[in-house]
Parts: C-alpha cells; structure tokens; sequence
C-alpha cells in the first residue's frame, strides 16, 4: 500500500514533535540526546482518530528499527514506539482495536507484544502478509495452526528464511516434510525435510550409489548454501537407512571421507547389530 500524503503528514508531524522534545546533553566527552517522553505520550493522546489512525497505519513504518545505536539515524525513535504503544494500549478499548486492525511496521510488531486473545490473532492473521518481516516472523508463532496449513506454500516459501524455519517447528517437521521439500526457502529445513521424508521408504544400494554419483559430478560449487553439502547431508540420511546386509557394499574408507556427516560411525554401528536385529 502506498503512503497517502495525509500519512506522510502525520509522520513528519510526529517525528518533527519528537526532536522539539529531545534535548542534546553534553557531557565533556561527547554529546547525547534525552527526549522528554512525557510531551511524546501527551502529544499522541491529543491525535484525533483520523491522524492517530493515519499514523500509526503508515507504509513509513515497515522495517523501521526497534532500536539505534547512533545518536544521528533519521530512524532512531523506534524506543519511542514501544513506549507509546505500551503506554496506551490499554487506555481505551477503541485504540487498542486500532491497534489490532490497522497497526503496520513496527507498530504492528510492538502491539503483537502487548495484545492478547483474539485481538492478538486478528492482528497476526493480518500480519502474515505484512511486508515487514518481523512482524510476519512473530505472526506465524501466534496465528492458528490450520491458518499455518491454509497459507503454507507461501510462508515456506517467504524469502526471510527464519519464517520457514520456526513455521515448520509450529507444525511438526514430520507433518509435511514432502511440502517443506518442494517449497522451503531455508537450505537448512530443505534439508532437514529431505531427511525426514525418507522414512518408511525403501532404500537401496543402488540409489545411494546413484546419488553419490550425482555428488561426484557437482562442479563449480559456491561456499555457502553448498549443492555439495546438501547432496552429502542427503547421502548419509539414506545411508542411515539402509539395511544391514547392504553395508558391505559401501564399506570404504573413501565413501566414509567424502560424505562425513558420521557415516564412518553409522557403517560401524551397523556392522556390530547382533544376528536378530540384522535385515
């Protein structure tokens, strides 16, 4: 949503009536500001709806800072925020439903904090499509989970890969590990799921060799995000799985090197399994 100009107004309003109120203290060393909160508090309660609404629903806020550590940033107020959002949330019912429907940026992630019940999940539920990326991170611990189901192709998917990550713990990693497969945008919960989606399947020799051929032909690999260590996490999760009778054939030191990840040690553990546990 595009910031209106009358948004753009209560902003530079707002801010413009915070640095009326800070004042520059010199300490011999280096000078620091002190804001006089109290003015802050009195000049939000004195907003009537439309300019209250205007500015707390702003497009200015998303990704603004909770928080700066240098005295100059244009965006150091975030401390602000928190305070006035704790300061009156509670004041009234009407503003805190304000705050529930139409908070955005950090507004919206500061009042996921102090809401609760069901005003707490209708501002989530409008969060998970927020374009600020905390508030969509805090929003997936709150919402319901078949909200989490009906929307789970996108939040796996969201480029802020944390969300991928924590939605899959809200849900269980082994309820829809095949989805989280296709669709994660987490290298670490692709590979996670990749792993939990080989249970009760059968694995063989033959296609651990294949997927160790596929590893040996990889060229050109970056660092990070490694196509290498996705494929090696890959091979020894099959090599966990394989039967007993079939670890002969991958009884080399040289399978054990290449892939780590404790194969060595899961060979070994195999090898040692007593007659009535061998398959």
């Amino acid at each position: 949503m595009k910031e209106s100009n009358f948004q753009k107004k209560q902003v530079s309003n707002f801010l413009n009536h915070i640095q009326k109120n800070e004042k520059w203290i010199d300490s011999g060393r280096h000078k620091y500001p002190r804001i006089n909160h109290d003015e802050i508090v009195n000049y939000f309660f004195s907003l009537d709806k439309r300019e209250f609404t205007a500015l707390i629903s702003s497009p200015y806020w998303y990704g603004y800072p909770s928080w700066s550590n240098s005295y100059t940033s244009k965006k150091r107020y975030g401390d602000v925020v928190t305070r006035l959002v704790r300061a009156s949330i509670n004041s009234s019912n009407t503003i805190r439903d304000l705050f529930a429907k139409k908070s955005a940026g950090l507004w919206q992630r500061v009042a996921l904090d102090f809401l609760a019940g069901s005003e707490r999940v209708s501002c989530a539920k409008r969060g998970i499509k927020s374009r600020d990326k905390r508030v969509r991170l805090k929003s997936v611990e709150i919402v319901p989970s078949r909200f989490l189901i009906k929307n789970i192709k996108s939040l796996l998917s969201d480029r802020h890969q944390p969300i991928s990550w924590k939605l899959m713990r809200r849900l269980g990693p082994d309820n829809f590990a095949n989805i989280a497969m296709e669709y994660s945008s987490c290298t670490w919960t692709k590979r996670d799921s990749a792993r939990r989606n080989l249970a009760g399947k059968d694995i063989t020799v033959d296609s651990v060799l294949t997927e160790l051929d596929k590893l040996r032909g990889i060229e050109n690999d970056m660092r990070y995000n490694s196509k290498k260590y996705k494929q090696r996490s890959m091979i020894a999760s099959m090599i966990n799985r394989l039967k007993t009778s079939d670890i002969p054939y991958v009884l080399t030191d040289e399978i054990s090197n290449e892939i780590g990840f404790g194969v060595k040690d899961t060979i070994q553990s195999k090898l040692r399994v007593m007659e009535w546990a061998q398959d």
